[in-house]
């Protein structure tokens, strides 16, 4: 995924929390923001280090959400920053379980 669809740290204190929606699914939680930072639609993976300990699996994770992701991410038009929380469920997860869930998390967004 290009870095323009990436949240970055700083960007986090632009996103207009009012209006926030959150929805949860078997691996994800995701939180929708519109509006905000840039003009273009971002996304970015939270995973806390108490819910999956090592940085291998961390960063896995984060690279499977991204290659999911970025094929939804283009084809949404207004620009709409994409929140995932991962839960501990998601380190045992194919790769197949977790796209079935961004997806639906995502088509129950829009």
């Amino acid at each position: 995924m290009p870095k323009k669809h990436r949240l970055s740290h700083k960007d986090f204190s632009h996103i207009p929390h009012k209006g926030r929606r959150r929805v949860d699914g078997t691996y994800f939680s995701l939180s929708v923001s519109v509006g905000g930072v840039g003009t273009s639609t971002k996304t970015a993976c939270i995973i806390s280090k108490k819910a999956i300990h090592k940085a291998i699996d961390r960063n896995k994770i984060k690279r499977r959400v991204r290659e999911i992701a970025r094929p939804l991410i283009r084809s949404t038009q207004d620009p709409i920053h994409f929140i995932f929380y991962t839960k501990q469920t998601a380190l045992k997860a194919s790769y197949k379980n977790l796209k079935a869930d961004i997806e639906t998390l995502i088509a129950g967004v829009k």
